[in-house]
């Protein structure tokens, strides 16, 4: 009988377990371009295909930027190769969608929520190397259960229904994505904007 209560336990928990999937999304660079008063030196950027990712590298004489998706958001990796400090300026920081609709990159939830509704800078010093993990003010306002998150970087995370994100997931093939991220150096404003190409898709189980 003791069996049978363990047996039956383990059933019911089992049966009540949700599955999640989430998409990893493939793509390559259209354009990348710099906006910047001084010359920074020549602009080069590739993208590197890993296991679950997609990373873009953009480097200069000044800087080097990596962008990558995670689960939890994405990473914007600055590399200072100068003497002097820069700033990464989030609230000028944007994702722009396949619709055109554009989303500030938040690294402070709270700073962003609370008035003045303004996230400090990031310092990265001189020779160093800063990563943040960011969201999007589009979701920042919007329920935690809303399951999208990052469309369509990181797609849809879905309970159980595997053909309902396979099908929003081909909705987004050969769309046109963007991320801009500004930067404050010796008082002067950078940006740098890549715009990507969804080319495909890989859904996986969520372990």
């Amino acid at each position: 009988m003791k069996k049978l209560l363990i047996l039956l336990a383990l059933f019911m928990l089992t049966s009540c377990s949700t599955t999640y999937y989430l998409n990893y999304y493939k793509y390559s660079i259209e354009k990348c371009v710099r906006i910047a008063d001084d010359d920074l030196g020549k602009l080069s950027y590739g993208t590197e295909d890993k296991e679950k990712e997609t990373d873009v590298n953009i480097s200069d004489d000044f800087f080097d930027l990596n962008i990558s998706q995670i689960s939890s958001g994405l990473k914007i990796t600055l590399n200072n190769k100068t003497k002097d400090e820069v700033l990464i300026d989030w609230d000028n920081s944007y994702f722009i969608d396949e619709k055109g609709q554009k989303s500030v990159l938040v690294k402070s939830v709270s700073e962003f929520l609370n008035p003045p509704h303004k996230q400090k800078p990031a310092k990265v010093y001189d020779g160093t190397r800063l990563s943040e993990i960011v969201s999007l003010s589009e979701y920042v306002y919007k329920d935690e259960e809303k399951l999208l998150r990052f469309k369509p970087i990181l797609g849809q995370e879905v309970f159980k229904n595997k053909s309902k994100i396979e099908l929003n997931s081909k909705d987004y093939l050969d769309k046109i994505i963007s991320i801009n991220v500004a930067l404050i150096y010796k008082e002067e404003n950078i940006n740098y904007q890549v715009d990507l190409k969804i080319n495909d898709y890989e859904i996986l189980e969520q372990e």
